[in-house]
């Protein structure tokens, strides 16, 4: 059973932004066993040229089991800049192009029943690239 409330907006022309809180519950009759999700996701694009665009999604997650055998945390963080580029003088919309550098970061924390320490684990990514669209 899935539980997901949005919430966006359209502060101008050139910000958007939105809200989403999620629960899901997913019962295994065969193990007796239901997983839990809660996750809260706010982002934000803000497009401040017309072919510019700065991007950012923060989401927070909580996942459980009901047996109580294991419990997580998630926080990813993910920016993303976008600048099209018109490659052809004379027929701009012909060739496009956009350039993207893309930043991910999560954080990942977990405790399972009998493990006296619990597991914390972080890593980030980094991503650059050029698109291209035919028209």
């Amino acid at each position: 059973m899935v539980h997901t409330l949005q919430f966006g907006a359209m502060a101008s022309t050139k910000l958007d932004a939105g809200v989403e809180l999620a629960f899901e519950d997913a019962d295994n009759q065969e193990s007796f066993r239901s997983d839990l999700t809660r996750r809260v996701s706010v982002n934000l694009i803000w497009r401040p040229l017309s072919r510019t665009t700065f991007a950012g999604v923060v989401t927070r997650n909580y996942f459980e089991d009901l047996p109580r055998t294991s419990e997580r945390q998630t926080t990813d963080f993910n920016f993303t800049f976008t600048q099209g580029v018109a490659f052809l003088k004379q027929h701009p919309n012909r060739l496009q192009g956009q350039f993207f550098v893309r930043y991910v970061r999560q954080t990942i924390y977990g405790l399972l029943v009998g493990v006296p320490d619990p597991s914390d684990t972080r890593f980030w990514t980094l991503n650059t690239g050029l698109t291209f669209r035919i028209v």
